[in-house]
């Protein structure tokens, strides 16, 4: 036999199992040759080609494809209609968040928000005479109340003079009559203070809600005033620019793609046959994570690493796949980003490693049946 002198590539290995059938050597057996007779030519020994067994670190890996797509990516739309004035990102550039990207014409919203601010000093000069409305209606009540007080002293006092048989010639039926009517004015004077006071409160109550509505209108118009400005909603790239200036605009334009490079992640299918593999997946162990080997076309020789983020706790009826998130990692080099939303990149998925496994080649595995081995020499 002839022995494999170079050592076989790791694509080409497999774990030898605990079990090994041995070949055996015996006379007229297989490779032995035998004489010849009568003129019979003697059978050439057959060539057996040989490997040692060796130890490596082997991993199970999935291989898959997938198109890079961002975390957070977001068309933006005018929340008022009107043209467009200025703009002030173009595609590429890199954002803050907050940061204007846009300007459209303002001269209705700014007329609304004047508009707004006069109405709503309006409501509070009503609000400051309906207080004034309140306190003279208190103050009317008060002086009510002192002279129904007084009344009342005085009729009570002209009935004791009239009852009085030593001083009745003194004072007329007419003058007690009197000083009764003038209590009873009193009383319904102070009752007209009363309900005077309860209409007051309830129009300063109304004022104060009136003043309030007037606020509101106001901070709506002044929030209408704000949405002229386009700005991004968060830090990020330009991906796109759909508008120029003087262009009109509405609700359904979108002006902007705003684009966070930084935060890729990948989405792929797996078929449900493949669920155990993801199974430790959220269990929250840095180190028990799924690592990701990426490649893509547009860098060719170059790995980027990453992880499985999130499994879809469902299976597509229809497909029966389960949905698989993984995210990678954001490589720069000089400030440029090396991987970029809608890139076309392969993935390997490292489901299971074994270390200082008995590896062959794996041309060395017979198979007959459902049983795997091989031949030791």
């Amino acid at each position: 036999m002839s022995k494999l002198n170079r050592p076989p590539s790791l694509s080409a290995l497999v774990v030898v199992p605990a079990f090994v059938l041995c070949l055996a050597s015996c006379g007229g057996g297989f490779g032995d040759p035998e004489a010849s007779e009568g003129g019979v030519q003697q059978r050439e020994l057959a060539t057996v080609r040989v490997a040692k067994v060796g130890t490596r670190d082997m991993a199970r890996m999935l291989e898959t494809t997938s198109k890079l797509e961002s975390e957070r990516e977001i068309a933006l739309v005018p929340r008022v209609g009107g043209v467009v004035l200025s703009i002030h990102a173009e595609e590429g550039d890199v954002v803050a968040q907050g940061a204007e990207l846009a300007t459209i014409d303002s001269t209705q919203q700014t007329l609304a928000v004047q508009d707004s601010e006069v109405a709503w000093s309006e409501s509070k000069n009503s609000l400051e005479r309906l207080r004034l409305a309140v306190r003279e209606a208190e103050a009317r009540g008060q002086r009510t109340q002192t002279a129904l007080e007084q009344a009342g002293r005085d009729h009570e006092r002209n009935q004791k003079l009239f009852e009085g048989e030593q001083v009745a010639s003194a004072l007329s039926q007419s003058a007690l009559e009197a000083s009764k009517l003038a209590s009873d004015n009193a009383r319904s004077d102070r009752q007209d203070a009363e309900l005077l006071l309860e209409r007051s409160k309830l129009e300063l109550e109304a004022g104060e809600t009136a003043v309030e509505r007037a606020r509101i209108t106001l901070e709506k118009a002044r929030l209408a005033l704000a949405w002229t400005h386009v700005t991004a909603p968060f830090g990020g790239v330009v991906a796109r620019r759909s508008v120029r200036v003087g262009d009109a605009v509405g609700a359904s334009t979108t002006v902007f793609v705003l684009t966070d490079i930084e935060t890729l992640r990948c989405v792929f299918s797996r078929p449900q046959e493949e669920l155990e593999l993801f199974a430790r997946v959220g269990q929250g162990q840095a180190e028990e994570r799924l690592v990701i080997e990426a490649t893509a076309d547009a860098y060719p020789g170059r790995t980027f690493s990453g992880w499985i983020e999130r499994v879809s706790p469902t299976i597509d009826a229809q497909s029966g796949q389960f949905r698989v998130t993984g995210r990678l990692e954001c490589v720069q080099e000089g400030g440029r980003v090396r991987l970029l939303p809608g890139m076309l990149v392969r993935l390997a998925i490292v489901t299971e490693r074994h270390e200082d496994a008995l590896v062959v080649p794996k041309r060395a595995i017979e198979r007959e049946g459902e049983r795997r081995y091989v031949l030791l020499v």
